[in-house]
């Protein structure tokens, strides 16, 4: 589960790339809004999104503690401390 001082990040991956966002309103060392190439993703995100791939894609919603979410099959919450 989310832990509330955690900054939100979503991670889509498509044909293109990722589409990294920030979705938390508050400070936070990463933000995030922008565009890598397959290849180029950070680290910082890169760790988190191997281990919510192997995940399977919900139903049900699949949530590991301090680490993220998976929402989709290319959709990913990544929860990144404050």
């Amino acid at each position: 589960m989310q832990n509330k001082d955690d900054n939100v990040v979503r991670v889509v991956r498509d044909t293109a790339g990722w589409e990294v966002l920030s979705l938390s309103m508050g400070p936070s060392e990463h933000t995030f809004d922008e565009r890598y190439a397959p290849d180029a993703l950070p680290a910082c995100l890169r760790t988190p999104i191997s281990v919510l791939e192997l995940l399977p894609a919900p139903p049900p919603p699949n949530d590991i503690s301090g680490l993220g979410r998976r929402i989709g099959a290319d959709i990913f919450w990544v929860y990144m401390p404050t």
